[in-house]
């Protein structure tokens, strides 16, 4: 198994550096893994060396502010959104082209990650030939049942308020996301309270560019999972034109165990998930792949 640390310069002279695993050179195809919220992509290795062992290159790449960002969000240092797409997720996509010319690349997303990018395809879909969103949702509201809905309308505003007093969010001491930006959970607020995506400092009208395109996506939402719920996965896939090719698979217990798949444990119990993976790539690239159109034969 080979294993890389590159480095990736970003072009407001920040950097960060992605890991790189592949079992040997092989023409299959590059997936790069964006983490969700407050997770280092270091949590992904695991699930990252399972791919290249399948035969796929995998890259696993923090979000800006965590792992091997040079930049570290506080009261002096601020972004949202906006920045994390033109600067982080431009530039790794960037790389990995430079890196792996002429192969078919899948951005994977967990959870804040996989929303990043699904905008990222609105403004760039030639970037990517598809994308897997495991346990990505929209964040409204509206997207959980019962008390569930007020619980994320009240939490996700409450740390909208303490960053904006703080001038960072403390999740580290508030116990969700670990410490982020500011304007991360402004942008990530706004869509729980509206449930759409507007981003400040972008002019970018991401809604009527989500359906525009007609990406390939593979959506996997699992049984247990508080986060991204079922109904919360739908609303975020709605927000696609719905003539896009969505595969939906929805995982209960993990293999023949009683054990339910959450929002995290898919990372390490990770055979079916991969299963998955491949058997979608598989299809997604002889269908042949064309992001602004739809499918293309041949």
């Amino acid at each position: 198994m080979d294993e890389q640390l590159i480095e990736v310069q970003l072009q407001d002279g920040s950097s960060t550096k992605v890991s790189v695993f592949e079992k040997s050179r092989n023409d299959g195809p590059v997936i790069i893994l964006f983490s969700a919220m407050g997770t280092a992509a270091s949590y992904y290795h695991p699930f990252a060396k399972a791919l290249a062992e399948k035969g796929f290159t995998a890259i696993a790449a923090d979000l800006r502010g965590l792992g091997h960002s040079s930049v570290r969000p506080g009261r002096k240092c601020d972004f949202g959104f906006n920045e994390m797409l033109e600067l982080d997720y431009k530039g790794i996509l960037e790389k990995a082209h430079l890196l792996f010319p002429g192969k078919k690349k899948f951005i994977l997303g967990h959870s804040l990650g996989g929303i990043l990018g699904s905008l990222y395809l609105s403004k760039y879909p030639g970037d990517a030939d598809g994308i897997i969103l495991t346990a990505a949702c929209n964040i409204h509201y509206k997207g959980w049942s019962g008390f569930g809905k007020w619980r994320i309308l009240l939490g996700t505003q409450f740390f909208n308020v303490a960053s904006s007093i703080l001038g960072y969010h403390a999740g580290n001491k508030l116990g969700f996301g670990g410490k982020g930006a500011r304007g991360v959970i402004k942008d990530w607020s706004y869509t729980a309270r509206t449930g759409k995506y507007s981003v400040k400092s972008s002019e970018h009208d991401f809604e009527k560019n989500l359906r525009e395109i007609n990406p390939k996506v593979l959506a996997i939402s699992f049984s247990r999972d508080e986060f991204s719920p079922r109904k919360a996965v739908e609303n975020l896939l709605a927000k696609f034109n719905p003539s896009s090719d969505i595969t939906r698979k929805h995982l209960t217990d993990i293999g023949s165990t009683n054990k339910p798949y959450s929002h995290y444990n898919w990372v390490k119990n990770n055979e079916e998930v991969i299963e998955l993976i491949a058997g979608w790539t598989v299809t997604a690239l002889r269908d042949g792949v064309s992001p602004l159109r739809g499918n293309t034969k041949g």
